[in-house]
């Protein structure tokens, strides 16, 4: 029986059920997708561990734990998505409200003295 010779009910069933199908595959909860260290970003990025801890909140680290010295966690499409730039912002949704990522200050390295900052006086 061809499409044009089927009563019209009986496509319409047809097609509902498609269209339910494919609406339950769209909305059927999903693993979230693990999160990452700063280390496995670096390699993910081809940059030091230091960069990525110096940029965390641009990359929209999530701080797990209380504290300043909580564990630092990203998802790996997040950090894409900022790597893209503005227009990309343009198409995401706004960031939940919660604990933000603050940069790392760099320490020196064994044997280096401190510089002092120079510029103008504040």
């Amino acid at each position: 029986m061809s499409a044009a010779s089927q009563p019209t009910g009986a496509l319409d069933g047809e097609l509902a059920e498609a269209i339910a199908r494919r609406v339950a595959e769209l909305v059927a909860p999903r693993p979230p997708a693990p999160l990452l260290t700063a280390e496995q970003v670096a390699a993910m990025l081809q940059v030091r561990a230091e960069w990525v801890y110096e940029h965390a909140a641009e990359l929209g680290a999530l701080r797990l734990g209380g504290g300043a010295r909580g564990r630092l966690r990203f998802d790996a499409e997040q950090v894409r998505e900022r790597l893209r730039g503005p227009a990309a912002a343009a198409d995401r949704p706004a960031p939940a409200a919660g604990p933000t990522a603050r940069p790392r200050r760099r320490r020196p390295r064994t044997g280096e003295t401190p510089l002092l900052r120079v510029g103008p006086k504040r």
